[in-house]
C-alpha cells in the first residue's frame, strides 16, 4: 500500500514581489511503531502544480497520488531522520525560492505539498504530527518563509489573452451580402473554418 500525506498553506499575505530568501517546510514527527528501520526506503516532500488547489477538499487520494509534482523538496528523509519529536527541516533550494516568489507575483495563494513515503518493499509507515486529532502534541506542520520588503512598486498583475469576437454587421443591401458570402468562402478554402 502506498501511503501520502498532503498539505496546503496560506500564502496569499506575501506581499507580490517581495524577494523570498528562505522558506522550509518544518514538520514533527509523531508516531514510529510500524516504521521498519531495517529498510531502505525514503520519504520525500513534493511541491505540487497549483492546477490541485482549487476543490482541495474535495480531493480524494488517486487526485493527491495523480497531482503533477513542481519541485522535490530537499533533503530526502531515511529511518534515521524519523522519529517522535523528530524535528525535520525540508528547506527551499534558491531555484524554488525564484519559483515562490513567482508563484506570489502570479497571484497564486495556496502552497500545495504531498510527503511520499517508500513505494516499495515491505510495510513501513511513518506519521507527522498534524496538529489536529487527539494523538496530536500540537506540533502542526509549518511553512517558514521569510521575506524581504514589498517593493515600492508591486509588478504588474499578470494578464490573461484574450480574444475578442464580434458578429458580422448586418448587409446593407444584397451586393454587400454576395461580396460577404464571396469572400468568407475564399478565406474557408485557404485557410479552413
Amino acid at each position: 500500500e502506498i501511503f501520502h500525506s498532503a498539505l496546503q498553506f496560506d500564502i496569499s499575505r506575501l506581499a507580490r514581489g517581495a524577494p523570498i530568501r528562505y522558506a522550509a517546510l518544518i514538520l514533527t514527527g509523531l508516531e514510529d511503531e510500524r516504521l521498519d528501520r531495517s529498510a531502505t526506503g525514503v520519504w520525500e516532500a513534493r511541491w505540487l502544480a497549483s492546477g490541485i488547489d482549487e476543490n482541495w477538499s474535495r480531493l480524494n487520494f488517486q487526485d493527491i497520488h495523480n497531482a503533477p509534482v513542481v519541485q522535490s523538496l530537499l533533503p530526502p528523509l531515511g529511518q534515521a531522520n524519523l522519529g517522535p519529536l523528530a524535528v525535520n527541516v525540508f528547506e527551499f533550494s534558491p531555484d524554488q525560492l525564484t519559483l515562490l516568489q513567482q508563484a506570489v507575483v502570479n497571484e497564486q495563494t495556496r502552497l500545495s505539498l504531498r510527503l511520499d513515503g517508500p513505494q516499495a518493499g515491505g510495510d513501513n509507515l511513518f506519521t507527522w504530527d498534524s496538529g489536529y486529532g487527539p494523538a496530536t502534541r500540537g506540533n502542526a506542520p509549518a511553512l517558514l518563509i521569510v521575506a524581504g520588503p514589498p517593493p515600492a512598486t508591486p509588478p504588474p498583475v499578470p494578464t490573461l489573452d484574450f480574444i475578442v469576437v464580434t458578429s458580422t454587421p448586418t448587409p446593407e443591401n444584397v451586393l454587400t451580402a454576395a461580396a460577404i458570402v464571396q469572400t468568407s468562402t475564399a478565406l474557408a478554402t485557404q485557410v479552413g473554418t
